[in-house]
């Protein structure tokens, strides 16, 4: 609006008029920066971009929007009757779009079309932002006097009949100062992310708040802009910027009034010419009031050149266009009636405006008649994005992203690295960060290839990857990654890794997450020319098809356990935690920390609140931990872990109260033995196991089953129980006894006793015979099967003869005592036996006798 009007065009005495132009020659020409502009982030926008102040992709930006408030003259049929601007127009008219519902105030729609060229499937959404602007009154209250809210519209998306409610959580309310002008601002990016590939599509906006009639000099407006980010593997690299901000300006005496606007933070190409792209959403800017610019700052220089696009001249910049690409909307009319959504190119000819590399720009807006806000500014440059890939290939057989692998399998990765830059990189390397539920195994560099260099496997509180999981693989390259080539391979590294496959670590995390393994990395350097920092992620893998591209994203891998994994681990608490059972307890009621770390990895910290907690940091355990018989958890973040995930692992104190049984044992001297203690059933199913004391006070239990081999009667005693560290403790001990008794003595036979045919003869046993030791004689047959009996009288039918002085008789022998075996069996009270060695019978040949009347001598 014409603001020299606004001022003369008022119906006031002659002195109040002069009154009020001195009353506001202090603010004649005024740049209120409300809001200061600032860069917009999206807590709801897609990882990498969450609260990204810039948006470095590959991809663009583009906007939609439409006013709601018209001339209705405009519509007639007579069209060139409407006026051309919106202040004192007594015909401004709430648009409705066709069988809009009778609810609705007023609602307008425009399309967002997908870029042509590309192909739909492959390009990504990023963020949304919705604007909407206007001016209902002159006061910043929320709600007019029709009962629109100025923080509130109504927003329907492509492809749904109905709309929904958005409330704003900016920008700005302009009271009396600012002529009421208002902008409120909400980001809908998840909503539309919603949608997917649907999400290309018509997008009507509802019940803006404005007024329609016959306002003041200023006039009424409303009306509304989206701003898309998105990606497209297939586009150049950009570097997008959203700035808003609430900026008013206004000139009253015709004299010409400007403000400033830096923007710095994106990174324009190392080399070519930088094309600029430029959105912006601007209200209040009449179409027929010329006097209004915008200019951008020539580089190098304190000039600045004015800038136009292809709907308005470069002293009337903001002119009420919507200029969009395509400009497919309801209602679609030149003149917007205060609401400006443009984008243009710059003509950065010959990098007039931004050279290669420059981060930052300024722009000037300015007025010498006209009064309007600017309060959205987008901005595009060709990026400068080192163009390192390191593919991070997997050559283990059948494993790809989301697959399954199993504890204590080996996996094979190929690193090859490449650079698509247009420029080299010094001082570079690649770092991998291991999983922290796989080992380090090796690693080589190809030595073929340009660049070579070393590697090293570190961990901030180990030094041996067997038994450490984690940790990080540094390959320092040994030379300058030339530029220039898209298939060229500058350098090769292979690594093996294997899955861990410690209890603790799989089966006692929360959710399973450390089943969930994720392996990336990175390759840093600086730029050779420009010194810029690169950080490039590495590629997972190159998407086929009409998509194709490299994807900068983590290999995710699901570790599976199978029923015998799971059968050899110890069970799990209720709670699903790693149980340590502490038996008796000590004084101090505490566990060895030592006791506790040993089952987790070097430098896992140890909390007693979960850490879904806030402030759980402060309960982090130094020292021994804790414990009590209701059981207390604690939570261990292992190094390298991701984010939220952690183990659980619980501490209880129990007393033993079983104990085995045993019998004592009695043996003789030289014979084995076994002790024959058994646990309880409730202590094997604790987990306590048997230990032996020789003492019924002694704390320290023996090494080893006691077995004594020497003649005596040893005592010991025999418990339930764990043993080692703090957590040693016993249940009530058991004696037993083991007795050994010593052997008797036995003689020495002679090893034959022959005889003359039907001859007596008499042995006579020599040796001593204990205090209450038996003895008795024994024979046995067959020489080459001994098979020994009990010698009685009967057993030759009287040839031999026991009697009661341990005497050996034979009477009248004969061949039937021939070859017999005959040996001493010596018992004592212990009931030990020894046996003599054996003694042959034998019937020898004799002369015969010449007078028979005389007896026999043989075999004495």
């Amino acid at each position: 609006m014409n603001t020299k009007n606004k001022w003369i065009g008022k119906r006031t005495h002659f002195f109040t008029m002069l009154l009020l132009l001195f009353m506001v020659s202090n603010v004649i020409g005024q740049v209120k920066n409300k809001v200061p502009f600032s860069l917009r982030t999206s807590s709801l926008a897609p990882n990498p971009y969450t609260n990204k102040s810039i948006y470095n992709l590959r991809g663009d930006f583009t906007m939609i929007g439409n006013a709601n408030l018209f001339d209705r003259r405009i519509w007639s049929s007579n069209p060139s009757s409407a006026a051309a601007d919106n202040g004192r127009n007594g015909y401004m008219t709430f648009y409705k779009l066709p069988g809009e519902l009778s609810s609705i105030k007023n609602s307008s729609s425009s399309n967002l079309v997908h870029p042509t060229g590309y192909e739909l499937s492959c390009t990504k959404i990023v963020y949304v932002g919705l604007y909407w602007s206007g001016r209902g009154d002159n006061s910043n209250a929320n709600v007019l006097g029709n009962g629109l809210d100025k923080s509130k519209v109504k927003l329907k998306l492509p492809g749904q009949s109905t709309y929904q409610n958005i409330t704003a959580n900016g920008i700005y309310k302009g009271a009396a100062a600012e002529d009421g002008i208002y902008t409120s601002y909400a980001d809908i990016t998840d909503k539309v992310l919603a949608l997917g590939t649907n999400a290309w599509g018509s997008y009507s906006v509802a019940d803006v708040a404005t007024s329609e009639g016959d306002g003041d000099a200023v006039g009424y407006f409303g009306g509304w802009g989206m701003v898309i980010v998105y990606e497209n593997p297939l586009m150049k690299w950009r570097d997008i910027t959203v700035f808003d901000g609430y900026s008013y300006i206004e000139s009253q005496d015709s004299k010409y009034k400007t403000g400033i606007l830096d923007v710095s933070g994106f990174r324009a190409a190392q080399s070519g010419n930088i094309n600029i792209k430029m959105g912006m959403m601007a209200g209040e800017g009449d179409n027929p009031i010329k006097g209004d610019s915008f200019e951008i700052k020539l580089r190098n220089t304190t000039d600045w050149e004015l800038l136009k696009h292809s709907s308005n001249t470069s002293d009337n910049f903001f002119n009420s266009s919507v200029l969009i690409s395509p400009n497919t909307r309801i209602p679609n009319y030149t003149n917007n009636y205060g609401t400006d959504i443009v984008m243009f190119d710059l003509g950065n000819t010959n990098n007039k405006f931004i050279n290669n590399g420059q981060t930052s720009t300024s722009f000037r807006f300015g007025t010498s008649q006209d009064t309007y806000i600017i309060y959205n500014i987008t901005f595009a440059v060709d990026a400068y994005v080192p163009d390192v890939e390191a593919e991070n290939k997997v050559l283990t057989s059948n494993v790809t992203q989301n697959s399954n692998i199993s504890p204590n399998q080996l996996l094979d990765f190929e690193i090859a690295l490449r650079n698509k830059g247009s420029e080299a990189i010094k001082d570079g390397k690649l770092e991998i960060n291991i999983p922290s539920t796989m080992h380090f195994v090796s690693a080589n560099i190809d030595q073929s290839l340009d660049v070579k260099g070393t590697f090293t496997w570190s961990h901030p509180n180990s030094a041996n990857p067997t038994i450490t999981p984690g940790g990080k693989i540094t390959w320092v390259f040994d030379k300058n990654l030339s530029a220039g080539s898209l298939t060229n391979i500058l350098g090769k590294l292979n690594y093996r890794l294997r899955v861990s496959n410690d209890c603790v670590l799989l089966t006692s995390s929360v959710s399973n997450c450390m089943l969930n393994a994720s392996l990336n990395g990175k390759v840093t350097g600086i730029g050779l020319t420009s010194g810029n920092t690169v950080n490039a992620p590495l590629v997972r893998e190159y998407t086929q098809g009409l998509c194709s591209a490299a994807v900068f994203d983590d290999l995710k891998l699901n570790i599976v356990l199978g029923n015998d994994f799971l059968a050899s681990c110890p069970a799990l608490s209720p709670e699903g935690a790693k149980l340590f059972k502490v038996f008796c307890g000590s004084v101090t009621n505490a566990i060895n920390r030592s006791d506790i770390v040993s089952y987790y990895p070097a430098g896992t910290k140890f909390y007693s609140q979960e850490p879904i907690v806030s402030g759980y940091e402060t309960s982090l355990v130094v020292g021994d931990f804790p414990v009590n018989t209701t059981g207390q958890l604690f939570y261990a973040i292992v190094p390298g872990a991701q984010v939220g995930c952690y183990l659980k692992l619980k501490i209880l104190l129990e007393n033993i109260t079983t104990q085995p049984t045993v019998n004592s044992i009695k043996v003789c001297l030289g014979e084995s033995y076994n002790v024959n203690a058994q646990i309880s059933t409730g202590g094997q199913q604790r987990g306590l196991i048997l230990y032996y004391f020789d003492s019924l006070t002694s704390t320290t239990p023996l090494s080893s089953v006691p077995n004594p081999t020497q003649v005596g009667l040893y005592t010991y005693y025999v418990a339930e129980g764990v043993a080692g560290g703090s957590s040693s403790c016993f249940g009530s001990r058991v004696k037993f006894t083991i007795e050994i008794s010593a052997l008797p003595q036995v003689s020495t036979l002679q090893n034959k006793w022959e005889f003359c045919p039907n001859a007596d003869a008499t042995l006579q046993y020599s040796g001593s015979i204990g205090n209450g030791d038996t003895i008795s004689w024994q024979y046995a047959l067959d020489a080459q099967n001994l098979v020994w009996q009990d010698l009685l009288n009967t057993s030759f039918s009287n040839n031999v003869l026991v009697s009661l002085n341990n005497e050996l008789r034979v009477s009248h022998a004969n061949t039937s005592i021939d070859k017999v075996f005959i040996r001493v069996k010596i018992r004592n009270a212990a009931n030990c036996i020894v046996y003599s060695n054996t003694m042959q019978l034998s019937i020898k040949q004799c002369n015969a006798i010449s007078n028979p009347a005389l007896p026999s001598t043989a075999g004495k």
